[in-house]
């Protein structure tokens, strides 16, 4: 076992070091992943932003007439196509040595593929997490592939979300004794739900962009009504394909079917939840390459008893056990998807018995619990490897 597996195994006790927690943009604060990163790992941390390359921090703010020109400088250098500034290098090394802080956790690898030269210079260890787009979007793999082989030949290990991730991390010469598969863990209260599996509901939540294909689910369930007329299909979220998916429903007349509910925060996730027969989501490789890690929501509705109707894409089947916890179908098959859907509507106490079965296998492996300790572990061996 390579030395930074071993201490990783071996580390239980949680870090009293400081540690720096990079998040491309400010806004990325209220994603939930990221969120409960900053909020729940056990170290005195500082959270960076400012694009792949942070440079700024709450803890430092910018005077404001030096505000304006770097702003205007970065417009220069994207109209140009030139390199990050020798300015944010610079900056992002200082408040490094000012924070006296001792490792680096970089949310997305395309972050630590920014950093790990700075963090190589300052000898900082270096952590980073793969959670989707950018180890699988084709222009993004091929734009920062030698800055991800760079990243890779530094880094202490990866945190990836999903299995297959390794694969894309390894043809790139990375090691998969540095790679550490963890996915985000569903909150603690979704496992405290009450689910009604006598619900006719069927519930999806998501942007509605390619690699979601929530027009698939909504063709899926068009196939359903022919048979159960009284389901419903709500579908939550916003994005891209929200008009055409509002335009299938009107042309198929469903409009008194399916509810587009817009964005929604936790507390309605959580009362929908309660009150549906099943979760669908139809995710798939998008014409760009784009995938899915493992979806948070997905844990987060077997956590709350809930079966799920999801594809063989990603991280998905890693953590849903099809005809156990629910079913999964080939990307694309809208016609065995709706088989999936009917066969859940005909059968009540099948619905319950993979609701309760997922219930159970999320609060045996998948917990945020489990994710952060994961993490900790990672970031206390790093740390003592140095």
């Amino acid at each position: 076992m390579r030395p930074i597996l071993a201490a990783y195994c071996r580390s239980t006790t949680v870090s009293e070091q400081r540690i720096a927690i990079l998040t491309p943009s400010k806004d990325s604060y209220s994603e939930t992943f990221i969120k409960n990163h900053i909020e729940r790992l056990p170290f005195d941390s500082v959270v960076f932003y400012g694009g792949y390359l942070p440079w700024k921090t709450a803890h430092d703010p910018e005077r404001s007439r030096e505000i304006v020109f770097w702003n205007l400088y970065d417009i220069f250098t994207r109209k140009k196509n030139l390199k990050v500034s020798t300015y944010k290098r610079r900056r992002f090394a200082a408040l490094l040595k000012k924070h006296k802080i001792k490792l680096v956790f970089a949310e997305f690898i395309i972050t630590g593929s920014y950093v790990w030269e700075v963090c190589k210079d300052l000898g900082i260890p270096l952590i980073a997490t793969g959670l989707g787009y950018e180890l699988s979007v084709r222009s993004v793999l091929e734009k920062n592939e030698l800055a991800y082989k760079g990243y890779l030949s530094y880094a202490s290990c990866s945190i990836l979300v999903a299995q297959n991730m390794k694969d894309t991390l390894a043809d790139m010469g990375g090691d998969r004794n540095k790679m550490i598969w963890s996915p985000a863990g569903p909150a603690d209260d979704f496992f405290t739900l009450k689910a009604n599996h006598s619900s006719k509901n069927f519930l999806a939540i998501g942007r509605f962009m390619d690699k979601k294909a929530p027009h698939l689910s909504v063709l899926a369930f068009a196939e359903v009504l022919k048979k159960h007329p009284d389901a419903r299909l709500k579908m939550a979220g916003d994005g891209p394909l929200l008009t055409v998916c509002q335009d299938i429903v009107k042309a198929l007349d469903m409009e008194s079917s399916v509810d587009f509910l817009g964005r929604i925060d936790q507390n309605e996730q959580r009362r929908l939840l309660s009150d549906c027969r099943a979760f669908i989501q139809h995710s798939r490789v998008a014409p760009d390459g784009d995938m899915e890690g493992t979806p948070v929501a997905i844990l987060e509705a077997s956590a709350a008893g809930v079966p799920v109707i999801s594809t063989h894409h990603s991280g998905i089947p890693d953590v849903l056990s099809h005809g156990r916890t629910g079913y999964l179908v080939a990307e694309g098959d809208t016609a065995d998807m709706a088989v999936k859907m009917l066969a859940l509507l005909d059968d009540e106490p099948l619905a319950k018995k993979m609701g309760e079965e997922g219930r159970r296998t999320v609060s045996e492996n998948f917990t945020l619990e489990k994710h952060i300790d994961t993490i900790t572990k990672a970031i206390n061996a790093a740390i003592s490897e140095r």
